[in-house]
């Protein structure tokens, strides 16, 4: 529950904002673990929600199979871009 309430403290500015590129990144038991998936899954619906026009990506990485990292420690990675808009000039 703390890290939902994270992302929606962070959703609340990034809508305002509106940058081109959102990243979250956590623990990556939230997008795997039968554990604690459903809290990842509660992260997500907000990331929807506070963005919702963005197209959201998310996916585990591990440090060692990236990078060659001497310790195995997979993260959660979300990737959030907003649409391009086209100009009419």
């Amino acid at each position: 529950m703390e890290e939902t309430a994270r992302v929606e403290t962070m959703m609340k500015y990034t809508s305002r904002t509106r940058p081109a590129l959102v990243v979250l990144e956590s623990v990556g038991d939230l997008l795997g673990s039968e554990r604690v998936r459903a809290c990842g899954e509660r992260m997500e619906k907000v990331m929807r929600a506070g963005l919702p026009d963005y197209d959201w990506r998310a996916q585990v990485v591990d440090a060692r199979e990236h990078g060659g990292a001497p310790m195995a420690r997979s993260r959660a990675f979300w990737v959030g871009t907003r649409p391009t808009e086209k100009r009419h000039d």
